[in-house]
Order: structure tokens, then sequence, then C-alpha cells
């Protein structure tokens, strides 16, 4: 069995309590590495599993899709360019030799009664 933790992995705090967890692998959450990066590209993903081998652990894949899908969700116009960016960061999670990828599909998160209050 291999325990694994889901992390900010750009947060040094977090891989931290990892360690002093004692969990050996790790799960990337997808967030930016800073406000002003724009792509999760090769580099992007490169960089995130080079921060958690650097601190002893396992990289074994990442948690969730960095960017918010509501068009695509709920079949609204725009839906296109949101699929595309989703099969995009796919692709590119696929091209840097990352096997594991968890995604939430929740429509409830984007219905009219719930979107004020995000």
């Amino acid at each position: 069995m291999k325990l694994a933790l889901t992390v900010n992995c750009w947060s040094d705090e977090d891989l931290m309590f990892a360690q002093q967890f004692g969990v050996s692998h790790i799960v990337a959450e997808a967030v930016m590495p800073s406000p002003d990066a724009v792509d999760w590209n090769e580099s992007v993903l490169a960089g995130l599993r080079n921060r958690v081998e650097k601190a002893g652990l396992e990289f074994v894949g990442v948690e969730n899709i960095p960017f918010p899908y509501p068009k695509a969700i709920l079949g609204e116009p725009g839906r296109d360019e949101e699929i595309e960016n989703i099969c995009s960061f796919i692709r590119n999670v696929g091209t840097a030799g990352i096997s594991l990828l968890g995604y939430r599909w929740t429509a409830s998160d984007y219905l009219p009664s719930n979107r004020g209050s995000k």
C-alpha cells in the first residue's frame, strides 16, 4: 500500500507537513506556482515534480483541473474554449509523464443558486 497526500506542492510548509506526516507519495493540488503564471506547460509540471522529489517524496499525480469550466459543465456558449483548455491540460499532464490525474466534475458548483456565492 502507498500512503499519499494531496498538497500544494509550491508551498514549502505543505511539503514539510507531508514529510512530518510520514507519507511517501504526493498528489499535487493543481494550483499555479505564482499569480503571474498562465499555463500548465511541461516546464511548470517538471518544476512541480522537481520540488516534490527534492523534498524526498515521490510525485504520483495531479488533483483537479486548475481553472474554472462552468460553461463546459452547463453546456453554455463558450464551452468549446473551456473544453479545449481542459484537453490541453490533460495532454500536458500526459506529455510530462504523469500517470494520475484526479478531477471533479460537479455541476452543482455552477448552478444559478450557487454562482453568486463563489
